[in-house]
């Protein structure tokens, strides 16, 4: 079992993308090989938000499974997922996966990954 506690109050959200992502396969590599673990990160996403605030800092103890998961938590944190609107949650859940100018500059939508990732997070917030 993941320990997704060092994301704070958005584990169950980090999680869902886990759970969406990999099915939680730590080895898990995808997209072309350009994405890597449990939530499927790619390198420049890793380097904008893996240790960018202090409420997820990084850590030279962190294992690749902690990183990536302070990085996914930090994402959130930083365009305010906990105080934001639900349509804009769920605008920064599609820019997980589409990237975030796809969605918010460009009105890329995923539909099909938000609702796998809803039922992620129902199945896991009971």
């Amino acid at each position: 079992m993941i320990d997704y506690s060092m994301a704070g109050p958005l584990h169950l959200v980090v999680r869902a993308h886990a759970i969406v992502e990999s099915n939680e396969t730590p080895t898990a590599i995808g997209d072309g090989g350009m994405a890597f673990g449990i939530l499927q990160i790619h390198p420049g996403f890793f380097h904008d938000y893996y240790g960018r605030t202090p409420e997820f800092p990084a850590s030279n103890s962190d294992t690749w499974i902690e990183a990536e998961i302070k990085a996914v938590a930090t994402y959130h944190h930083v365009h305010r997922f906990l105080t934001s609107s639900v349509d804009h949650q769920h605008l920064l859940v599609q820019a997980y996966n589409q990237g975030f100018a796809g969605v918010f500059t460009q009105g890329i939508r995923a539909p099909g990954y938000l609702a796998r990732w809803l039922a992620a997070y129902q199945k896991i917030s009971v």
